[in-house]
């Protein structure tokens, strides 16, 4: 009998082919993302060659079956209701290095701490700067991920991906179009197999003192013990988003179990069982903010997939009103001496509520707390 899953697929012949191991029904991607929070997917592969990942591709494109093909997890988020499709993950599989003279060849799933481990024991100059950002080769080369002015573009010499046909197709660093995180390859959809890193030969005292000295700048200044996808927002020019964050007073914000990192405020963690969209709105909330305090934008380094509330669907077309509400909300806290987190606190509550709504009357009984806000009452809506 042909087992179907509801992606109406065949997994007996993903299993003959992947092994029992390599195919998961129902994954709980809290487990394969380093927030530690989402839902489940419908169904993840773990291929092991590259013949694998152009086979699965090829069967889901052909069925019509959504897919997205990630890493360690590390820059990913799942939302709470899951991803209705199948998730081919390439980590483990894919995390086979070859040396040659000065080059390195890394699958797409090698971490890049191992990387510069390898460098390192080989006495190889040029990859400290991402000896620890957390993730794997692949994502580092679609994102040209950097750290202490350092980025993949100055050592990578071609990658090896494939397209969403699964057909192969080698990449040098020129056509690769690496700039600040962006790439052909997030451009094109690509998929990246592996890489091939150029080194320079040195000794090994110097790139340990350099490897060291980068880890205690990011134990100092970073919350490495909770976790987080790493840096949550790409700078945008001319600022530093955590200094914008701060500056807005969102250090140690919350929303539900997701905090704005009270060791680097560019940074949101998970810090008590926090459910994907505690972290989605906690990252609209801190946009927003920083948006109307700066006219600044920030974007958002996470990718966020899977099937949206219903709430989140119907947010576009509340934002119109939503914003009015912000408006008149801004005008009559400025005649009372609130701090501007207490403000902020409250407009972040009005952005989730809806009008004549238990959360509306939630809402005025909160008004009725602070002084001179009581007497608006259901007033308080008219337009």
């Amino acid at each position: 009998m042909i087992e179907l899953t509801p992606l109406n697929i065949d997994i007996a012949s993903l299993v003959e082919r992947l092994g029992k191991d390599g195919v998961i029904i129902d994954a709980e991607m809290s487990e394969h993302t380093s927030f530690r929070a989402g839902g489940k997917a419908d169904l993840l592969v773990l291929p092991q060659t590259e013949e694998d990942v152009a086979f699965l591709i090829k069967t889901f494109k052909t069925q019509g079956i959504p897919f997205y093909i990630m890493g360690n997890g590390s820059n990913l988020l799942v939302r709470d209701k899951g991803y209705r499709g199948a998730i081919i993950k390439l980590a483990k599989n894919f995390s086979r290095c070859l040396l040659v003279d000065d080059i390195l060849e890394c699958q797409s799933g090698v971490l890049l701490s191992r990387i510069a481990k390898i460098a390192l024991e080989n006495h190889l100059t040029g990859f400290e700067f991402a000896s620890g950002i957390p993730g794997t080769l692949g994502g580092a080369v679609t994102m040209n991920a950097g750290a202490y002015d350092g980025e993949l573009k100055d050592v990578l010499l071609s990658a090896r991906c494939i397209d969403a046909d699964g057909n192969f197709v080698e990449l040098v660093n020129g056509r690769l179009e690496l700039g600040y995180r962006t790439s052909a390859v997030q451009k094109k959809g690509l998929i990246v197999l592996s890489g091939k890193l150029k080194l320079n030969s040195s000794s090994f005292e110097p790139i340990k003192e350099k490897m060291d000295h980068f880890d205690s700048l990011r134990k100092s200044k970073q919350p490495l013990h909770l976790p987080s996808a790493g840096s949550t927002f790409k700078r945008p020019t001319g600022y530093f988003a955590g200094k914008l964050i701060q500056d807005c007073d969102l250090k140690g914000y919350r929303v539900g179990g997701a905090q704005v990192s009270e060791k680097h405020c560019g940074f949101i963690v998970n810090v008590d069982h926090a459910t994907a969209q505690d972290i989605i709105d906690l990252i609209d909330h801190v946009v927003d903010t920083v948006k109307e305090r700066f006219q600044v934008t920030l974007e958002p380094e996470v990718k966020i997939i899977g099937e949206q509330q219903l709430l989140d669907r119907q947010k576009p077309d509340r934002r119109p009103l939503m914003r009015r509400i912000h408006k008149k909300v801004c005008c009559i806290l400025s005649r009372w001496h609130l701090s501007f987190v207490h403000r902020q606190s409250i407009k972040c509550f009005l952005h989730k509520t809806g009008l004549h709504s238990p959360n509306e009357r939630l809402f005025l009984r909160l008004s009725a707390s602070l002084p001179g806000l009581s007497p608006f009452g259901e007033g308080f809506f008219c337009f």
